[in-house]
């Protein structure tokens, strides 16, 4: 959570009681400069309708940017994340009196350091993970602690199709934390004020630009197009490639016109085993706004490991 200095925040930490003694924390550190770290109980009394009854409790450090000792590290971990490389950052937390924080280390995913010591020795197996994570590891021989996270990369979400479900699509996508790219081989749709909340917005052939827009397992591609020509060719390109998600609006009819099409090129097969379409979550959508939530929540269970097991249409789609 990053909180401004006129107290508006960023993210959230849970929100509640617990949220607004963080942003309290959190201003007196910008006036003074100095880290903090906020303790919270959440196991308040449950007949007491002001205070947490979640259970548990949380630690949360709260410290200001500082430009001058910050500038050298927050480059490297962001140059990190826009390559959709996963960062694990190292720092050293001292308690012994006023808090002290310091940023030791920022290396990828394979604990090759980018910036700082050679602490990315300490990142273990259970660091490792798909999600974001952080560990304590006591120093034995010194006064403070390793504090380490694990920040994933950014998702990606490439919408093909500017019309009414890009456009409503778009919007729950940032809210949902993706960076948004929309495609259009239609010059009035791919327009830059219409897609205010997307990353970039690019004219011309999608399977033609697709070429040059990385997948892997950040790369979340949309099919909403105007027609199955489109669809057929962004995906003689997406089923070449590794993606964490292709989805394709249409009927059923227009997904077996788009199947036998791709079996002309011997993708019959990944296209069955890899796209989901028709495409979202079977909730009887029938406006574009309900189907991009539709859209959109498929994806959501794409991302936490559900797949088709959350009621995907495509799940019921019969193979030809």
């Amino acid at each position: 959570m990053a909180v401004r200095p006129d107290g508006s925040v960023l993210e959230t930490v849970g929100g509640g009681c617990g949220e607004h003694e963080v942003v309290r924390a959190a201003r007196g550190s910008m006036a003074s400069g100095r880290a903090a770290i906020v303790r919270l109980d959440l196991a308040g009394p449950a007949d007491s309708g002001a205070s947490p009854v979640c259970g548990g409790t949380m630690e949360v450090l709260v410290e200001p940017l500082r430009t001058v000792s910050d500038r050298e590290w927050l480059p490297a971990l962001v140059r990190l994340r826009e390559q959709g490389r996963t960062v694990f950052l190292v720092r050293e937390l001292v308690e012994s009196g006023p808090v002290e924080s310091r940023v030791l280390t920022v290396a990828d995913a394979d604990g090759t350091v980018v910036w700082g010591g050679t602490e990315a020795s300490v990142l273990s197996e259970s660091l490792r993970g798909s999600g974001p994570s952080v560990r304590f590891i006591e120093r034995t021989k010194s006064r403070g602690r390793l504090l380490l996270e694990t920040i994933p990369p950014v998702d990606r979400m490439i919408i093909v199709g500017g019309g009414h479900i890009g456009k409503a699509l778009a919007v729950i996508a940032s809210l949902l934390r993706f960076e948004v790219t929309i495609l259009d081989e239609r010059e009035e749709f791919a327009d830059r004020e219409r897609f205010p909340f997307a990353t970039e917005v690019r004219h011309g052939d999608p399977g033609v630009i697709l070429e040059t827009v990385p997948g892997g397992e950040t790369g979340y591609f949309v099919l909403v197009s105007h027609g199955y020509p489109t669809d057929v060719r962004a995906l003689r390109t997406l089923l070449r490639k590794p993606t964490r998600y292709i989805g394709m609006i249409g009927s059923r009819r227009r997904v077996e016109m788009v199947r036998r099409a791709l079996s002309k090129d011997g993708l019959e097969r990944e296209f069955a085993d890899r796209v989901y379409g028709p495409i979202g979550l079977a909730i009887g959508s029938e406006t574009p706004e309900e189907i991009a939530v539709s859209i959109a929540a498929e994806i959501v269970a794409v991302r936490n490991g559900l797949g088709r097991s959350a009621g995907s249409l495509s799940a019921t789609r019969v193979p030809g």
